[in-house]
């Protein structure tokens, strides 16, 4: 779906329930057009309730630092708090237990990643 097309359905589709429920915005994934498409939605939905914004990330176990990086740039993208509802560091065991070692406490060290 386009970025006109999505921010069109949800003014008339989300903005309705603003106030009775907690609205995200469309959820995008670190491929390379997710960003791209979230910056345009959002320049697009003037006028949306946007409580926070979903956020995906699928890449390699050893790629911490570019991890860290998308959720900075995401929330700096955004100018709302994240959810990080999707993720995963692929590798060898100990490849992905590293990872997560490493990034739940940063995740958990940032106001903006709420989720």
């Amino acid at each position: 779906m386009s970025a006109k097309d999505a921010a069109d359905a949800y003014r008339r589709f989300m903005n309705p329930f603003a106030g009775k429920a907690y609205l995200e915005a469309p959820a995008v994934t670190n491929a390379p057009p997710g960003m791209k498409w979230l910056k345009e939605f959002l320049s697009l939905c003037t006028g949306c309730h946007i409580d926070f914004v979903p956020i995906h990330w699928y890449d390699s176990a050893t790629n911490i630092e570019y991890f860290k990086n998308y959720l900075t740039d995401a929330h700096d993208i955004a100018g709302h708090d994240l959810w990080t509802t999707e993720f995963n560091g692929s590798g060898t065991s100990s490849e992905t237990k590293s990872f997560l070692r490493t990034v739940i406490p940063w995740l958990d060290s940032r106001s903006y990643i709420t989720r």
